[in-house]
Order: structure tokens, then sequence, then C-alpha cells
């Protein structure tokens, strides 16, 4: 009887320390953020906040170009990786569009690195989203979600949903 009792003992221990040493699967998970906290130090750039008539971003130019930049910043997670940013959006007309996501990190004022460039450009008149892959980068800074606007003409619109940032181990 002592014998059938240590086998089951040994039996459960065995079992405890497979289960113990066994990896836990990566988990991926989305935080979604609103396009609220988009700023721009463009001069030729209007972001219309949030109101009744429209629950989201409207960026307008007051004179049409390319490299008309807006940003916002990241709250970074200690030890998770950035997988994937999706940007959901909205243009009036395909001749604006967004032409650039990119994720930089800073520590100093004087110098940001440019950890992820995605070149897409974004050319939907009808609502959508967006889905940029990114290549695992863990962020060791400050990181700004920066999307770089092409507007051919000034009565043209970008509107700019939610933005989600999908993490990883």
């Amino acid at each position: 009887m002592k014998d059938k009792f240590l086998f089951i003992g040994i039996a459960v221990a065995i079992f405890a320390l497979s289960c113990a040493a066994v990896p836990k699967p990566a988990v991926d998970r989305e935080i979604w953020y609103n396009a609220i906290n988009f700023v721009s130090g463009d001069p030729t750039l209007k972001i219309y906040q949030p109101y009744v008539a429209h629950p989201s971003v409207k960026i307008k130019a007051t004179s049409p170009g390319d490299l008309k930049w807006i940003s916002m910043t990241i709250p970074t997670k200690p030890g998770k990786k950035i997988k994937g940013i999706r940007v959901c959006y909205q243009l009036t007309n395909s001749r604006s569009f967004i032409s650039q996501i990119r994720l930089a990190e800073m520590i100093t004022p004087d110098h940001a690195v440019v950890k992820h460039d995605d070149g897409t450009d974004l050319l939907s008149t009808t609502p959508t989203c967006y889905d940029s892959i990114v290549a695992e980068y863990e962020p060791k800074a400050s990181v700004l979600l920066e999307l770089r606007l092409n507007f051919g003409d000034t009565a043209d619109v970008i509107t700019i949903g939610g933005i989600r940032v999908l993490w990883g181990d």
C-alpha cells in the first residue's frame, strides 16, 4: 500500500513539474487610442477635434503639399514589443492621403530614431482600416506614432478614427 501511495506521489510530482516547464503561449494584446491625441507643429494643418456633428478627428490643410506630419505619443510597456499599428481613416478625395506611418523613438530632444517606416499610400474614400505590420520592435524610450499627410487640394479632408497598437511578448 505504501508503494502505491509513493508511486502516485511521484507521478503527481512529475506531472506538476512538466506542467510548470511548459512555457505559456505568447498572447498579443491590442490597445486602441483615439485620434484626438494627434498634434502637429505644421502651421498649414488644421486639426478639428470631434464634436456632435463628427465623432472623429478631421484634418485640413491651408496649402497643398506633402511632408505634413501629425504625431501622437504611444505609451510604452516594459518588456513588450510593438507588432502592428492599425490606422482607421477616410478621405474626401484620394488626391489627399496618408502617405507614411512611422514609429520614432526619442530620449533627448535633439535626436529621434526611426524604428518603423511604412510608405504605403492610404487612399480609401470609404471608412476603412489599414494594418501596418511592425517587425516586433521593443521600445526602449519614448515612442511617437507619426502620420505623413499629402494634401492635393485645400478642399480635401483626411478623417482619422481609431488607432490600434498590437503588443506582444
